[in-house]
């Protein structure tokens, strides 16, 4: 009866501390997660620009401030993150986790950003950007995995373009309206 008692004590003891410490890993897993969040994505703007695709999307890109999403003195880690952003609505991919609402103002705006500063790939950035400022998205699952793998990318690998129908089923998902969706269609046209 003892060894019962015993025995039964210690698994008791075992399923709690087991419990316990499975408790505080996930409460650490969750910090680190947030934490690795807040140092990869830029610090984000009036309306909400870059976003989780689950978040509600706000933006207006026919009121954009010429220069007010893209400062001057951006760092290259930004560039990486909106140019990243921006490829999301034309790439077909596993997963996707920021967005933001590619227009012909962000690219040109961007373009000159590139041109004022020092980037170690500045070249990569202009040559996708100067393709999109002419509506060339037929390399657009490259230039996504060009900018990913500079950014060390593991998951998200884009493995296609989509379609102008995908395109938009993309956008709508992430709350975009039909006016501005259209807008953003003959904007490259």
């Amino acid at each position: 009866m003892k060894k019962t008692n015993i025995l039964s004590i210690v698994v008791f003891v075992a399923v709690a501390i087991g419990l316990f410490v499975y408790n505080v890993l996930s409460i650490e897993e969750e910090v680190v997660i947030e934490e690795s969040v807040e140092e990869v994505e830029p610090e984000i703007e009036e309306e909400g620009e870059i976003v989780e695709q689950s978040e509600e999307v706000n933006d207006t890109p026919t009121e954009e401030i010429a220069g007010s999403l893209f400062p001057e003195d951006m760092s290259e880690h930004e560039v990486k993150e909106n140019i990243h952003a921006m490829s999301h609505s034309k790439v077909r991919a596993e997963a996707k986790w920021s967005f933001m609402l590619l227009t012909k103002q962000r690219v040109e705006n961007l373009i000159k950003v590139i041109e004022m500063n020092d980037y170690e790939h500045a070249d990569l950035y202009l040559d996708i950007l100067n393709s999109w400022a002419v509506g060339d998205f037929s390399r657009a699952d490259a230039d996504h995995n060009a900018v990913w793998e500079l950014q060390g990318g593991t998951v998200g690998r884009a493995t296609g373009v989509l379609s102008q129908e995908e395109e938009r089923l993309y956008l709508e998902s992430n709350n975009v309206d039909r006016e501005t969706i259209l807008q953003l269609m003959s904007d490259f046209e």
